[in-house]
């Protein structure tokens, strides 16, 4: 074997090895960059838990929502502790903060208050159960209920103005109670129309028939027009009954 052949043979040799090691300085070095030293991971760590803790304020939330989200701020630290790895840790960050987003804040909460309080009061009566005049009263206190349920900055206060509302609402008689009150109203009047002195015997029985079949129409009657009428009806009947004088 000649010298240049020789020489051209450990020339290729010498610089496949450069070339390798070139290319390969350290077999390693991608598992080394991946791989978290025990520091890096703890520091990982306490920023996502601190991140987690300071993600949203208690003062947004009703008491019995932010002890739901304090439980997962537990759950969601035992989870970042738990990870090996950034990616691990991240997971366990973003997890909690959805199960966060999903607790409705006071805002919320006190949207869908007022809209439900709000429901509730305006179908609480029916116009068909009051009179023309007691309707227009009953809608006043109904607006008035409204207005003090929209302003309210608190789930306690909302619920507080909505009972004030039914309560004014209920002062307002219904045509029932407006009913009863115009048959006992009348019955009384119709039983103090005419004095027993002022007739003869028989005719104080005449009298009394009447005042009986009259309180009876009163009693039947479904309306306080009907209530009305049948008083005067009774009246008339009485009048024909001729007294002492």
């Amino acid at each position: 074997m000649n010298k240049r052949r020789v020489f051209g043979i450990i020339t290729v040799i010498v610089i496949g090895l450069l070339a390798f090691a070139f290319a390969n300085p350290n077999d390693n070095t991608d598992n080394n960059d991946s791989v978290m030293s025990t520091e890096e991971l703890t520091t990982a760590k306490d920023k996502a838990i601190k991140d987690l803790e300071s993600y949203v304020s208690e003062a947004n939330y009703s008491v019995a929502n932010w002890d739901l989200i304090e439980q997962i701020i537990i759950d969601g630290t035992d989870a970042i502790n738990d990870a090996t790895n950034q990616e691990e840790i991240d997971k366990a960050l973003e997890d909690a903060k959805l199960l966060i987003d999903k607790i409705d804040t006071l805002a919320v909460e006190l949207g869908a208050a007022k809209a439900n309080a709000i429901k509730e009061l305006n179908n609480y009566v029916l116009q068909a159960n009051y009179s023309v005049n007691n309707w227009v009263l009953v809608q006043a206190e109904i607006n008035r209920g409204v207005a003090a349920i929209n302003a309210s900055t608190t789930l306690e206060n909302v619920v507080l103005e909505l009972a004030n509302a039914k309560t004014a609402i209920d002062v307002i008689s219904t045509l029932a109670e407006d009913l009863a009150a115009a048959k006992t109203a009348a019955i009384n009047e119709l039983n103090n129309y005419v004095l027993q002195a002022d007739y003869t015997v028989n005719n104080w029985v005449l009298v009394q028939a009447e005042i009986t079949k009259g309180i009876a129409a009163i009693n039947a009657s479904t309306t306080l027009e009907n209530v009305a009428l049948e008083l005067a009806n009774a009246k008339t009947l009485i009048d024909v009954i001729s007294t002492y004088a």
